[in-house]
């Protein structure tokens, strides 16, 4: 989001944020009116992995789809308006000649600036462009993603896209793509999906208009989004300052919800919660679970500050479901990476800790490659195979 001369610009960033934590729409609006200083480090190590994939995704499909026709790049302008209003002059320049394939076109209404990845020019089966009925030139957008499958943001960030053409007096796209790692590729209708975008903006505009302060408390409790988001660590350093329940191992964020409305809101407080704290709440929860996340709460305090982690055995009998252990025991790791190969991941390392004589030693079977990671793993299958030969009782 930005503010131009009291104009509120929005782009889908923003409505990404109202989708999956509208508390990261607090914190834009304060960085922006400067109640708070945006993050020294943008973005967090996961985050820089996910952009370098998807620059990396982005670059191969530039490669491939210029080579096969009309094909313009109008690049990303600089942060002034004039230098934007050229951009989108640029990018409706390119559509009345009909190029083929438009890279990162800027679509920009005045309040919403949204950059697509691509713009691809529809023909029929003559090769001839595609017109609508007011004889304008039909372009769907298209977004690259080094995903593998096309996730909820990044469907609302291509409608946002369609609906901001539609408003920039273009031909209604018939649909909306997202081209995916692997070479697979995910379609929409545009109608479908218009409204929701609409909305979505509307909603955003609605909750940032209505801003007058930092929120209070100025983090929001873990999500899934949190990989994506450059204010991570804020809120991380925050839920531990204030001694958040998101801080008690295993514990929901639906159960967490239930628990701060009930006004159970740290994990001090958790630690010494009582059965009839638990009648009391506002939805139930069961009391194995409370009892459960009492005791972890009362575990995790008792052990702060210690160097080596202390712990309780529950259910001792379950214990003895262990094998004995064998002097040809192996303690087996894999890592792997989902982003390599364009997507396809890697299982690249198949690691391995034994005993070796009185002492414990470890190595891996590693891989770069597809064809190294079958040879990995047909290594040490066979490494187990000849092991337990020599240990039937591993």
């Amino acid at each position: 989001m930005r503010n131009e001369a009291g104009q509120l610009i929005l782009s889908p960033r923003d409505l990404i944020a109202e989708l999956e934590c509208n508390h990261r729409l607090n914190l834009e609006w304060s960085a922006m009116t400067g109640l708070i200083d945006k993050p020294k480090e943008e973005n967090s190590k996961e985050l820089e992995l996910l952009i370098k994939n998807g620059r990396a995704h982005e670059d191969r499909l530039v490669e491939k789809y210029r080579a096969l026709g009309s094909f313009k790049t109008i690049g990303d302008p600089a942060h002034s308006i004039p230098a934007i209003e050229a951009a989108k002059a640029a990018t409706l320049q390119a559509i009345n000649d009909e190029i083929e394939v438009i890279h990162q076109a800027t679509l920009f209404t005045g309040d919403f600036l949204g950059y697509a990845d691509f713009l691809i020019l529809l023909k029929d089966e003559t090769g001839k462009p595609i017109r609508d009925s007011e004889d304008r030139p039909v372009y769907e957008p298209v977004d690259a993603k080094s995903a593998r499958i096309a996730k909820r943001a990044a469907v609302l960030q291509v409608a946002s896209y369609a609906r901001t053409m539609v408003r920039m007096n273009l031909a209604m796209p018939p649909k909306i793509h997202l081209w995916l790692a692997g070479d697979k590729e995910w379609s929409n209708p545009t109608a479908d999906l218009i409204d929701l975008a609409e909305e979505f903006e509307k909603r955003a505009r609605q909750r940032i208009t209505s801003f007058t302060a930092i929120a209070t408390p100025n983090w929001a409790p873990p999500r899934e989004a949190c990989i994506r988001c450059r204010w991570q660590d804020h809120c991380a350093t925050g839920r531990v300052q204030d001694r958040d329940l998101s801080l008690i191992y295993g514990i929901r964020s639906t159960t967490r919800t239930t628990l701060v409305e009930s006004g159970i809101k740290t994990i001090d407080q958790m630690s010494e919660v009582t059965e009839d704290d638990r009648k009391k709440l506002t939805k139930n929860v069961s009391k194995e679970t409370f009892n459960r996340l009492r005791d972890q709460a009362a575990l995790q305090i008792k052990g702060e500050g210690k160097e080596t982690p202390i712990f309780e055995v529950k259910e001792a009998s379950l214990l003895a479901l262990i094998p004995a252990s064998s002097e040809g025991d192996v303690w087996f790791d894999m890592e792997g990476d989902p982003y390599a190969n364009d997507g396809q991941g890697l299982e690249y390392m198949f690691g391995y800790l034994f005993k070796d004589g009185n002492k414990l030693d470890f190595n891996t079977f590693d891989a770069e490659t597809k064809a190294g990671e079958k040879k990995a793993f047909t290594d040490f299958v066979t490494f187990i195979i000849e092991r337990r030969k020599k240990y039937p009782d591993m």
